[in-house]
């Protein structure tokens, strides 16, 4: 539910597989979204979140250590990754309720569209440099990069939506042509 007026790709996966199951939102108040990190909203009169292990946890601080969720994450993409094809892009978000803490995992999985490959291989061969800029953990990046053929130099993962406008900007600034 606190991803229904969301505008952020993984919050529509999320609302997209709610409906495909025909579950039955509650209403939220308040929704607030942090781009990057994710969406807080007011749900039967709690705060709920789902975003990313560090938002959540600052959020609502769970009495489960940290790296213990970490682990769980790990294991989590492990299990994906064991399960799918290279193909997908798996990224994890956590969802957490105030008085409880992180009291959930959802693990997403995206294809890589069919012509990405060859699309970064015609520009390699014309000089162009392609350079890959997540919000996704580094993981679920990487494995898209190594798909697709973006060498591991021209990647970033965990990047906020400042930090990719920076990034963009500081290409810009040194001369180079930018195209998204």
């Amino acid at each position: 539910a606190v991803e229904k007026t969301a505008s952020h790709p993984i919050a529509k996966a999320i609302i997209n597989k709610a409906e495909s199951l025909e579950l039955v939102l509650p209403l939220t108040k308040g929704q607030i979204v942090e781009p990057g990190f994710g969406t807080l909203a007011e749900v039967d009169g709690r705060l709920v979140a789902v975003g990313s292990l560090e938002w959540v946890h600052e959020r609502f601080k769970t009495k489960m250590n940290p790296s213990d969720l970490m682990n769980l994450e790990r294991s989590l993409m492990n299990h994906s990754l064991s399960t799918s094809s290279s193909k997908y892009s798996k990224t994890v978000v956590y969802v957490g309720r105030e008085g409880e803490g992180i009291i959930g995992v959802i693990a997403i999985s995206d294809i890589v569209r069919e012509d990405a490959e060859s699309t970064v291989t015609r520009l390699k061969k014309r000089g162009i440099i392609t350079v890959l800029l997540s919000g996704d953990r580094e993981e679920a990046v990487a494995t898209i990069a190594e798909t697709v053929g973006i060498e591991n130099d021209f990647v970033k993962a965990s990047l906020s939506p400042q930090q990719k406008s920076a990034f963009i900007s500081s290409l810009k600034a040194a001369g180079h042509h930018v195209a998204m």
